[in-house]
């Protein structure tokens, strides 16, 4: 099994690193990708802006626990909260999406199919409608059991 999260990087990168990691590990039986997306894009801060200004004076290694306690918004926690501190904007996030996909009989996982006996998608954030992908997750994890069955 392997695990990508397309958060940092596109998702046409995020296929690419999938296609080669096949192409190494032809035998993978189960790939799950999680494509987070942004509700506004994530930008800088402006070199000597306030914003700047106010990060250059704090200690560099501050935990992320320290950083999300500086949140302006008070309301707990949630997807639907963007994260900001210093009045900037550091992530919102618009979606989670889930692209899974399992081998094939004979044939190594094809990141490309559209076959929906090989692949799923699925969300779980604005809506959650996880069904199908879940089921092509349980799929492949039957087939990972069965294949450590073999080496018992």
């Amino acid at each position: 099994m392997s695990g990508e999260s397309a958060f940092s990087q596109d998702d046409f990168s995020l296929f690419e690193k999938l296609t080669k990691m096949v192409q190494a590990n032809p035998y993978l039986l189960l790939i799950i990708a999680a494509l987070l997306g942004e509700e506004f894009l994530f930008h800088s801060p402006e070199k000597s802006s306030p914003v700047w200004q106010e990060l250059l004076s704090r200690p560099f290694l501050e935990t992320s626990d320290d950083f999300i306690a500086l949140m302006q918004d008070e309301s707990p926690p949630a997807l639907d909260v963007p994260v900001v501190v210093f009045r900037h904007t550091w992530c919102s996030l618009g979606s989670v999406e889930f692209k899974v996909w399992v081998r094939g009989d004979d044939q190594p996982i094809d990141i490309k199919t559209n076959d929906d006996n090989l692949t799923a998608e699925g969300t779980i954030y604005p809506e959650e409608d996880m069904d199908v992908a879940v089921a092509m997750i349980e799929r492949g994890a039957h087939a990972m059991q069965q294949r450590l069955i073999t080496f018992a």
